[in-house]
C-alpha cells in the first residue's frame, strides 16, 4: 500500500486540492512521479479510498494492537477520512453531496445525476468515517476532525436520491458495522436445520455462471451475512459454482473468455476463501457466531480462525451437535458470543489455564453470552445438559 499512498496524497493535493489520500483501484510498485492513471474508470472512483482504508481498521479490530493503530493504522484512515472530509460538499438543501461519485468501473456519461451520490461511494464515505471516528476515540486523538466527521455523517445525502431504511437498535448496529461490499449485516438467528429442504430458484441464469467468478463474494457474502443463505438449502448451488471455476490443481478461474475458455484473475477469485470461512465463523458485529451459515448434516471443525477482539477461535461439530468451542484471547478485550448450541441447556464457559468455570448459565440458542477474558487464557465453552 505504500505506493499508492504516496501517489494518492499527491493526486489528493495536486488534483482535488484536498487533504488526506486518494486511493485508485490500480497501481505499481514504485514510487510514482505524477498520476499514471487519471481517467475513468479505473482511475477517479471514489469509493476505492474507503475500500483501502477498511484493511486497516480491520487489522486493529483482529489484532487490538494499539500500538501499530497509533503508529501505521490510524494515518491511513485519518487521510482516507480526511479526503471524504474534504470532497462532500454542501448543497442548498443543507445536506452533503458526493461529486462526481461514479461507481463500480463506469464512466462518466456527460449527465451530473449519474455520479452524484451513487450508493456505493455513499456506503463506503460512511463507513469510512464512522471507522476513523472509533479509529480516534480508541488513541483519544483529534476530537476537532471527530467532530467534523460526526457532522457530515449527521448530514450526509442519501444514496441516489433514495431514503435509507428506518433502523435502530441491533438492526441498526449490524448494518453499521457490516463494510457496504457485504451488504447491510442482520443480527444472529439460528440457521433452519432441515437436510430435506431442496434449492429454490434458478442460479444456472446468474451472471457468475456465465462469464465471470471473480464477484462470487459480492454476491453470496450479503446472503451470509444478511441471514438469507440458509446452508442446508443453498450450499448444494455454491458448490457447484465452485466445481465449474475451479482449476484442477484447485485455483479458480476468474473469467471465461466467450465459450472456449477461460482466464485467470488471482486477487477476485482468492476472495471465494471468505464465504467459506464465514460459514464456519463470524464476528464483524463484535459477537462470536460460531457455524452460522453451515450444512447441518456435514461434520467439520476449524482451528484458531481469527476473530474481532483479538481472538483465536476453534470448534468442531459432529453433523448437527456442536461439541466444543475454543477461544483463546490474545489482548483480554471482553468476549461475546451467540449461544451456538441447539437447545437451551446450561452455556458453560471455563478457563483452561487456571481451571474455573467462568460462566455456567440457561441461555436459549441465539441469545449472547458475555464474559471478561484474560489475556493469554484459553476459553472452552460447552453444552451442560
Amino acid at each position: 500500500m505504500k505506493y499508492f499512498l504516496q501517489i494518492g496524497r499527491k493526486i489528493a493535493q495536486d488534483y482535488y486540492d484536498y487533504r488526506g489520500v486518494f486511493i485508485q483501484l490500480s497501481g505499481f510498485p514504485i514510487y510514482a512521479e505524477d498520476d499514471y492513471l487519471g481517467i475513468v474508470p479505473m482511475g477517479r472512483m471514489a469509493y476505492m479510498t474507503g475500500w483501502a482504508m477498511e484493511q486497516y481498521w480491520w487489522r486493529y479490530l483482529y489484532t487490538k494492537d494499539k500500538e501499530w493503530l497509533r503508529d501505521k493504522g490510524y494515518p491511513v484512515i485519518r487521510d482516507c477520512a480526511l479526503f471524504y472530509t474534504d470532497f462532500l460538499k454542501k448543497g442548498d438543501d443543507g445536506l452533503y453531496h458526493a461529486f462526481p461519485s461514479n461507481q463500480g468501473e463506469d464512466g462518466f456519461t456527460g449527465d451530473p445525476k449519474d455520479y452524484t451520490d451513487r450508493a456505493q461511494v455513499m456506503q463506503h464515505i460512511r463507513y469510512s468515517l464512522r471507522s476513523a471516528i472509533k479509529a480516534s476515540e480508541e488513541l483519544d486523538m483529534d476530537d476537532d476532525l471527530r467532530a467534523q466527521w460526526q457532522d457530515r455523517l449527521d448530514n450526509i445525502a442519501t444514496d441516489d436520491g433514495k431514503p435509507e431504511p428506518k433502523l435502530d437498535g441491533i438492526e441498526k448496529k449490524c448494518a453499521e458495522l457490516n463494510p457496504p461490499a457485504f451488504g447491510i449485516g442482520k443480527s444472529h438467528k439460528p440457521q433452519l436445520r432441515d437436510t430435506k429442504i431442496e434449492a429454490t430458484g434458478d442460479y444456472s441464469n446468474l451472471w457468475l455462471w456465465s462469464w465471470y467468478f471473480g464477484q462470487a463474494t459480492f454476491w453470496i457474502m450479503p446472503q451470509i451475512r444478511g441471514g438469507s443463505f440458509i446452508a442446508d438449502r443453498d450450499f448444494g448451488e455454491f458448490r457447484k459454482l465452485i466445481e465449474r471455476w475451479r482449476h484442477p490443481n484447485g485455483i479458480i478461474w476468474g473469467m471465461a473468455i466467450a465459450n472456449y475458455g477461460h482466464c485467470g484473475a488471482w486477487t477476485e477469485s482468492l476472495g471465494v476463501i471468505a464465504p467459506l470461512q464465514e460459514m464456519m465463523l463470524q464476528s464483524w458485529d463484535g459477537s462470536l457466531r460460531i457455524f452460522p451459515a453451515f450444512p447441518t448434516h456435514l461434520s467439520a471443525s476449524f482451528y484458531n480462525f481469527r476473530a474481532e477482539g483479538a481472538f483465536l477461535v476453534s470448534a468442531e461439530k459432529q453433523e448437527d451437535y456442536i461439541k466444543y468451542v475454543l477461544v483463546e484471547s490474545l489482548a483480554g478485550s471482553p468476549l461475546s458470543i451467540y449461544n451456538p448450541f441447539y437447545s437451551p441447556d446450561k452455556v458453560q464457559i471455563r478457563d483452561l489455564i487456571n481451571g474455573e468455570v467462568v460462566k455456567e448459565e440457561v441461555c436459549p440458542e441465539g441469545e449472547i453470552v458475555k464474559i471478561n477474558t484474560q489475556k493469554g487464557h484459553i476459553y472452552v465453552i460447552k453444552q451442560i445438559e
